[in-house]
């Protein structure tokens, strides 16, 4: 299956959707597109029935949710936003971590990422 991503001219963009078996992510510099290319992977995507899994600091792509009747008939989502209001608010705080067995070492790489 291909993910059509638009047109220029009468030439038609495709993404082929077994490329999104591996982890993504989109690069350049700012006003270069980054956002529009996600947001049509992303809508091709849930509309063809394959789950993601995003991360979205900036709250760009969880409008899709918000604004596209389409997009929310045919897929499940759910928006953790650790800055947002848009979504399911999630926030990892270190100092009310459960009590655990793990080491002072083994502590470090939860806290820190």
């Amino acid at each position: 299956m291909n993910l059509h991503l638009g047109k220029r001219g009468e030439k038609a963009f495709f993404f082929p959707s077994e490329n999104l078996k591996k982890p993504c992510i989109a690069l350049g510099g700012s006003g270069s597109g980054k956002t529009v290319l996600c947001k049509a992977i992303i809508e091709e995507a849930a509309t063809g029935g394959i789950p993601a899994m995003l991360v979205d600091c900036q709250g760009y792509l969880a409008s899709l949710a918000h604004q596209n009747d389409e997009f929310k008939k045919k897929a499940d989502v759910t928006i953790y936003t650790p800055i947002s209001s848009k979504g399911v608010p999630i926030c990892i705080n270190p100092l009310k971590l459960e009590k655990t067995a793990a080491s002072e070492e083994e502590l470090v790489p939860i806290i820190h990422g």
